[in-house]
């Protein structure tokens, strides 16, 4: 942490919030795209962010409300928030006092540690992979099994296509929209007007794996800097048999080796998703789940 002192610490509405200066911030100390300040605007229901100085340093805090209580969410399609600028320890401190007087409830997760009062913390995984090696080498280091569904898939002729996010988003909702509930709930109609403005900027881009005419899988990336994030991967159930999703990634690695590109896997701790990942050889990145709960008795004991 640098050496800061006396600047001013400030908890804005995101009304209220300088939107150039405040990704500025977030550019220039290479932040996660879920910081930015129109992913923010777009995913939230509602969030204040906490500016050091003239946006030398930002941290959002996002919240809700419920039987008169506010409260921290865990916003689907924001994997992790961070402090991203310089601070001291006494900012720091005040950082947190602002958040703690903000909201006394709920869930926060973070790339940072942050030094909360009575709070339980989690560690979560996520995995990414450096892709400046050249693809023999990236492929080189696939687990067996990967390598052994990848030949697989290629003796299937799959292709590897590019669609429109729409036709990705679409494919995503009709073949999870019984497994996965978040479909059938607004965030997922926020994501969606999200990547129409990251489309339009050239910042999402999908893919589609068939085998002759059917589709077998699609994948759709957001990208940001040198960051690709995968963030929404679908396998339609015949895609299974044939390997079409570690043939997506696998195509998807080859396209992007040999540059800066890092590819994100967007997580995860559910066994098999972590398992399917870790063929891939990648880094792994912990990062911390706080759960907060600092209500008075007897709300304490209830759950908003």
């Amino acid at each position: 942490m640098a050496t800061i002192v006396d600047r001013n610490i400030v908890l804005l509405s995101s009304h209220d919030i300088d939107a150039e200066k405040w990704n500025a911030c977030i550019e220039s100390n290479h932040g996660l795209v879920y910081n930015r300040y129109d992913y923010l605007t777009i995913m939230a229901d509602y969030w204040h962010g906490i500016v050091v100085g003239d946006y030398e340093c930002v941290l959002a805090v996002l919240w809700k409300r419920k039987l008169g209580i506010k409260y921290m969410p865990v916003v689907p399609f924001i994997q992790q928030l961070c402090i991203l600028g310089d601070y001291t320890i006494q900012e720091e401190k005040k950082i947190v006092e602002l958040i703690e007087q903000f909201v006394q409830y709920g869930d926060y997760n973070t790339s940072s540690e942050i030094p909360f009062s009575n709070s339980i913390v989690r560690k979560r995984t996520n995995f990414f992979l450096q892709l400046s090696p050249q693809y023999e080498i990236l492929s080189s280091h696939y687990k067996e099994n990967l390598q052994r569904n990848i030949r697989k898939a290629k003796r299937e002729y799959l292709s590897l296509e590019k669609c429109t996010c729409q036709y990705a988003l679409d494919s995503y909702a009709e073949n999870y929209q019984e497994k996965i509930p978040i479909v059938q709930t607004v965030y997922y109609s926020s994501f969606r007007q999200l990547v129409q403005l990251l489309e339009k900027e050239g910042c999402a881009i999908a893919y589609a794996v068939r085998k002759e005419n059917n589709l077998l899988a699609t994948a759709l990336f957001i990208q940001y800097e040198n960051r690709l994030y995968n963030i929404l991967p679908c396998t339609l159930p015949e895609g299974k048999q044939y390997a079409a999703m570690h043939f997506l990634l696998d195509k998807i690695i080859e396209l992007n080796a040999g540059t800066e590109m890092i590819l994100d896997f967007e997580g995860s701790d559910l066994p098999g998703v972590k398992q399917f990942y870790e063929q891939f050889h990648p880094e792994k990145q912990e990062y911390f789940q706080y759960h907060i709960n600092r209500l008075p008795f007897p709300l304490n004991r209830i759950k908003p």
